[in-house]
């Protein structure tokens, strides 16, 4: 087997003041500088964030350019978002060099956030294991837990609270995981979400997790599933109705769907807004049967899309849009 090596520099810039623009170059000795980049800290009002569902692809061309084309429509982005599956096996080099490429158009200038999929915990013959190629790629905050640290955790940006969940239960449980074994990750996970969130003092809060809460009906030759909601959503969903969380962005499914309002396990008014990412890479799903609760279901079969979410002093106003820019759904949350 081939091994390959990758470095990674890291520098951290400390003082900054908010909402505010600077230039920045990196280099090493006394002659090797790059071109200057600009960049601009957190604290605008009004700010647009860029959310990418499933890019994991076998040839990353319409990624790469759902990316640039985004980017270029989206000059106001002040955050991305990965929301899991970056890529397609998470020990395979190319695919991470391909990937980092991709994102050029706005890795120089604009934070990213990422989300732990389960195809990041693959090895190169299909089997489990710890993400070590994503965690040591992305350099998210700590979450205080050794075990698991880095593979959820939380940030605030502008006076949203961002909080990004691990899915990857059965990954993590599964006997085939090369090198450990995590059945307690939800307990540990639990415990953690509702610290952080009591400890929340930001307007808004939105959640980010890899795997749909909702579960979709599907016959195929001898398996067939029942609509409902899956074990993440029994066990986070009433969290987020006692903790007044406004958006969950999830998905995995490669389908984009927007579930409206929903609070213990119905719809409310009152409750999260719950929104299936759809999908950003040439993956793609069996149908999935309509959910009772979905309010709106991307033309099928399905394309790609990418989400562009504003965040002003009082409205969330969250858009999907195909790949050419044409828009495909809007929410607005106010308060």
């Amino acid at each position: 087997m081939m091994v390959s090596t990758t470095y990674i520099h890291e520098g951290t810039l400390t003082g900054l003041t908010p909402n505010t623009k600077y230039e920045y170059r990196v280099g090493y000795g006394s002659d090797r500088r790059s071109d200057w980049y600009s960049l601009e800290t957190a604290g605008a009002s009004v700010y647009d964030v860029l959310i990418y569902p499933d890019s994991q692809s076998g040839d990353y061309s319409q990624w790469e350019e759902i990316v640039k084309d985004s980017a270029h429509r989206n000059p106001r982005t002040a955050l991305y978002i990965s929301m899991g599956d970056l890529v397609d096996n998470g020990e395979q080099a190319y695919q991470w060099r391909t990937w980092l490429n991709s994102i050029r158009p706005l890795s120089a200038n604009v934070p990213l956030a990422t989300t732990l999929g389960n195809h990041e915990m693959y090895t190169l013959d299909w089997k489990m294991r710890e993400p070590y190629a994503y965690l040591n790629y992305f350099a998210v905050p700590p979450n205080g837990n050794e075990i698991f640290n880095r593979r959820y955790y939380s940030y605030d940006f502008g006076d949203v609270h961002y909080v990004v969940l691990d899915t990857m239960l059965y990954e993590s449980n599964h006997e085939d995981n090369h090198d450990t074994y995590h059945p307690d990750l939800y307990d540990a996970q639990v415990q953690w979400l509702r610290q952080d969130l009591a400890a929340n003092t930001k307007k808004w809060t939105v959640v980010l997790m890899h795997r749909d809460p909702f579960q979709y009906a599907f016959d195929r030759p001898g398996v067939s599933r029942d609509v409902g909601f899956d074990d993440e959503g029994v066990l986070f969903m009433p969290i987020f109705d006692e903790f007044n969380v406004d958006l969950v962005l999830s998905a995995h499914l490669h389908t984009y769907r927007n579930r409206g309002h929903v609070r213990n396990f119905d719809r409310a008014p009152s409750g999260p807004l719950y929104i299936l990412t759809g999908i950003a890479g040439d993956a793609r799903r069996p149908k999935w049967k309509q959910h009772p609760l979905d309010v709106y279901v991307a033309p099928q079969p399905e394309t790609n899309n990418y989400m562009a979410m504003t965040v002003t002093p009082n409205k969330l106003i969250v858009k999907s849009f195909l790949p050419d820019g044409t828009q495909l759904d809007e929410s607005v949350i106010e308060k």
